[in-house]
């Protein structure tokens, strides 16, 4: 290598610090600033849409991220996290069921996530929104008992994993129905002892679309809305 020269140091100070630093071969496709209408924790910052490696021995990207900046005008990031992950579901054999490559925003805060590759979809993301207290809690006994979990990948094709949590043991009934309310599996019926359980839905002979599961124990009723994407 050659010598490090004064002449060389001065070039590397008058280069810009990079607006972000993210891992080769992610692939970025997509750049989409918030604004206003999104929650505050985002309104100054962006989010890339990585499509992901095709030749990296250990895959990487597959998701999108948030970029976080001071201010509108600010121009370098104070840092970069993921914001929508899951696409990638084995970085090791390179295995994966969708690739971020579009995003979109609309004046209510919404995101919209295009894929590309291998399943086909466009997804929103809204913002949270802000419940009353008792509002929330109404149909949970005191104190809470159970937690449902969400369901992950989410969306997912063909199956998904739904977790639960249960302090106490109890009788748990878990099915899932379709948007006409039509129950269309049961997937757990019987006694289940306290602690982190997990069960498994596979959608191979169901059309995509939006499916509901809900579990039931001892006066403890929750639901969650999954996306089954073919």
């Amino acid at each position: 290598m050659l010598p490090i020269t004064s002449a060389d140091s001065a070039l590397v100070r008058k280069q810009l610090q990079p607006a972000a630093l993210v891992q080769a071969h992610s692939a970025p496709m997509a750049l989409q600033f918030a604004d206003s209408s999104f929650p505050e924790a985002f309104r100054n910052g962006a989010f890339a849409a990585f499509r992901g490696s095709w030749n990296r021995s250990t895959a990487t990207g597959y998701k999108v991220v948030y970029l976080d900046f001071d201010s509108p005008t600010d121009t370098t990031a104070n840092y970069v996290s993921d914001f929508f992950t899951g696409f990638l579901t084995d970085a090791a054999s390179g295995s994966y069921w969708g690739r971020p490559v579009g995003l979109a925003a609309d004046t209510k805060g919404n995101l919209y996530v295009g894929s590309d590759a291998v399943t086909h979809f466009i997804t929103l993301i809204s913002p949270a929104v802000a419940t009353d207290v008792d509002d929330e809690k109404k149909d949970f006994p005191a104190p809470l008992t159970f937690s449902l979990r969400q369901n992950y990948p989410n969306p997912f094709n063909p199956e998904t994993v739904i977790r639960f949590a249960l302090p106490v043991s109890g009788h748990v009934k878990i099915d899932v129905f379709d948007l006409t309310g039509k129950q269309v599996a049961l997937l757990i019926d019987n006694p289940v002892p306290a602690g982190e359980h997990s069960v498994r839905f596979n959608g191979d002979n169901f059309v995509s679309g939006i499916y509901f599961y809900r579990i039931r124990a001892a006066g403890f009723t929750s639901t969650k809305k999954m996306l089954l994407v073919k």
